[in-house]
């Protein structure tokens, strides 16, 4: 059995988080991520193979706390009009390597592919990009539909583990999600 691992390449919070889940999974790992986590991931010895996918833009920022949503606003729009194509592209190496698992920290279109290849899509996180997307300030109305789009396909999540310290899961597999408490503050 494989699992084809989309990692969001924003930061290195999604990659450092999953590396070692998905390390030690004792299955055949197939790595999609893209910017920064790219270069950590290069790192994988375990990884089964490592491709440059583009599992979203994140948010594009001016510096480490300013977030510009406009240039934001345009990335994500060219991101969404690639979906055919990279799902398209996707599920036909998933199904070469027998695939039957999609995971996810947390890229929306990681459970297209998961639903167009037939296998389901596990998401890992503490927050979703739809809501990042909707809640950015000055947010224009073409932003607010990408994040509705976002947030479609998010829901298509099969299953869901909803880490603390963030916002935004409750339409990532309800009813089947659990909380996973992997740190408590100290009281």
């Amino acid at each position: 059995m494989s699992v084809f691992a989309y990692v969001s390449g924003h930061g290195f919070g999604h990659w450092t988080r999953s590396q070692p889940v998905l390390a030690s999974c004792g299955l055949a790992v197939h790595v999609r991520t893209n910017m920064r986590a790219l270069r950590l991931a290069r790192r994988a010895e375990w990884a089964q193979s490592l491709a440059k996918v583009d599992t979203g833009p994140g948010v594009v920022q001016r510096g480490p706390l300013d977030v510009d949503p406009a240039a934001t606003l345009h990335a994500l729009e060219a991101h969404v009009a690639s979906w055919p194509g990279l799902i398209e592209a996707e599920v036909a190496a998933a199904r070469a390597a027998g695939c039957r698992l999609v995971y996810a920290d947390a890229p929306p279109v990681a459970c297209l592919i998961a639903r167009a290849l037939g296998v389901p899509a596990l998401v890992v996180a503490n927050f979703s990009w739809s809501w990042i997307y909707a809640h950015l300030r000055d947010g224009a109305p073409a932003l607010r539909a990408l994040a509705q789009r976002c947030r479609d396909a998010e829901a298509l999540a099969d299953d869901a583990l909803h880490l603390p310290g963030g916002g935004g899961l409750s339409h990532l597999a309800p009813g089947r999600a659990r909380a996973c408490a992997l740190w408590q503050p100290a009281t």
